[in-house]
């Protein structure tokens, strides 16, 4: 199975002994980019890359120039966490609340034990606001 127009497959699957059949219709489906660039990152993260999750959020984050997706500060935060580097994580969620970020919940559970630290309180009301201004 093969696009018609990829010439090197077509050759390869001719080579194995592979004929043509039938031609049917293909469709792509084309994501948002920042959304496609999000998901591979979470896909790092969930698979405990966090290095490469890590380096590739801040890729993202730099070109975005001030205005980056929100789930690139959190990753940046959930990546800080594993190595312990609190104030770094600290600074990554401000940052995320910033940009829209909108799941206390989330945060509450994925940073269980920092909701003591004294910036909190004043992240997590940044991310009710964000809901509540949908």
């Amino acid at each position: 199975d093969c696009l018609t127009h990829n010439a090197g497959s077509v050759r390869t699957a001719e080579k194995l002994g592979l004929t043509f059949l039938s031609a049917y219709p293909s469709y792509t489906f084309l994501i948002d980019p920042v959304i496609h660039e999000i998901n591979r990152t979470w896909g790092l993260l969930n698979a405990g890359q966090y290095a490469d999750a890590l380096v590739m959020a801040q890729k993202n984050i730099h070109a975005a120039n001030g205005s980056a997706h929100a789930h690139f500060h959190y990753i940046v935060a959930r990546c800080h966490a594993v190595n312990g580097q609190i104030d770094h994580v600290m600074a990554a969620l401000k940052k995320a609340a910033a940009a829209g970020w909108n799941d206390p919940g989330e945060a509450s559970t994925d940073f269980r034990d920092l909701t003591g630290h004294a910036a909190w309180s004043g992240i997590l009301q940044q991310m009710r606001d964000n809901v509540a201004q949908g």
